[in-house]
């Protein structure tokens, strides 16, 4: 079956195994295919801080707007690249031969961004560009988190979501994982009970006690993890749990932490054990929030009308290089047109694929028309 440009290198880009840690191969195509059409680009030493083979691959357009805009895409999928991607098309939309996932996540965004750069390198009258293709978005420390541009940049577009083309992510979730040990004191468990205290009790009376689970704005507490005792007859002197924090902002993950102590102490306090809760702050994500009035709101719905697609703005209950990249620049995540990420169901459009790279222009183009 005939297929256009961005289509057939969609679907050699999915061929090539790239789980997270292991972007190289694909890193290495994606910089060919640039050099092909004159488009130098280089790997950053972001593999060595996150344990990748590869660094981001970086891409710069110097322009004679002043103005630079910022693009992300991630090079890694979710497979484990044991068992190869075959794409298939039918009735004009890509999948998997059924065996594998499909790899649109986010490669149905690498395919277009590539595209975009290409016919962009061939105009004159146009911004600076920065594009990264980054690394271990799916899984360990993501390679945008290592972004060290000395470019300023005046808006970024992380293009990472499933959904319909034309929507938007202004907010996503901040994360901060937990580690919490109560600590109670041991005895035998039929000789002297009375002189244990039994942390088992005390941990389920916390966990009873805590809000656990999404609030109606968003808000996430979650318990993963519990383990405690070292046989059926002793009183159980250690329970130690893991969980997180998510919110919109650093006051609201904030709020959380010191409303779970209270709840925390106020339990040990009764029982008479003691607590230690510790924010694995190394391991956090930071919340990104774009106002629904900022410039980049008007930019991006100006371009979704460019390419006739229905605009949508929402927020995103996960994380993404948004969360890194919004510390830094104005950032909107955009969606690329796929479906079921992460499944053996997943699929995306030829269309998609080909209006995501023309989305991809329009958006360079209303960044300083505006």
């Amino acid at each position: 079956m005939f297929m256009d440009e961005i289509t057939d290198l969609f679907c050699k880009l999915v061929a090539i195994p790239s789980p997270s840690g292991k972007e190289l191969a694909v890193g290495t195509f994606i910089q060919g295919i640039l050099k092909e059409n004159g488009i130098q680009s280089n790997f950053d030493n972001s593999g060595k801080m996150n344990n990748s083979n590869s660094g981001n691959l970086i891409v710069r357009l110097n322009g004679v707007i002043p103005s630079t805009v910022l693009f992300t895409a991630h090079m890694d999928t979710v497979e484990t690249g044991e068992k190869g991607i075959s794409p298939r098309v039918e009735d004009g939309v890509v999948k998997s031969d059924g065996t594998t996932i499909l790899g649109a996540d986010d490669k149905g965004s690498v395919a277009p961004l590539i595209g975009a750069l290409i016919e962009l390198s061939k105009q004159t009258d146009r911004p600076s560009i920065v594009a990264a293709f980054t690394t271990r978005e799916e899984s360990g420390k993501m390679g945008a988190s290592f972004l060290d541009l000395a470019d300023k940049i005046d808006f970024a577009f992380v293009l990472d979501g499933s959904g319909p083309i034309g929507g938007f992510i202004h907010q996503t979730l901040g994360e901060v994982p937990f580690d919490l040990a109560v600590v109670g004191k041991a005895a035998h468990a039929a000789g002297a009970p009375e002189k244990g205290i039994n942390a088992m009790i005390a941990a389920a009376e916390i966990i009873s006690a805590l809000p656990i689970g999404r609030t109606e704005d968003g808000k996430v507490l979650n318990v993963g993890t519990i383990k405690g005792g070292i046989g059926n007859n002793v009183v159980p002197d250690l329970v130690e749990m893991e969980g997180q924090v998510r919110a919109f902002s650093q006051v609201e993950i904030d709020a959380i932490f010191t409303e779970m102590e209270r709840t925390i102490k106020a339990v040990c306090e009764k029982t008479g054990c003691g607590y230690r809760l510790t924010k694995n702050t190394k391991d956090a994500v930071p919340p990104s929030s774009l106002e629904q009035d900022h410039a980049l709101i008007r930019i991006a719905e100006r371009s979704a009308d460019a390419v006739h697609a229905p605009f949508s703005l929402g927020r995103g209950y996960f994380c993404t290089e948004a969360n890194f990249l919004g510390a830094k620049y104005p950032t909107i995540s955009v969606k690329r047109g796929s479906r079921n990420s992460h499944s053996l169901d997943e699929s995306i459009p030829i269309e998609a694929l080909n209006v995501m790279k023309n989305l991809i222009i329009s958006l360079v183009r209303n960044a300083v028309d505006r």
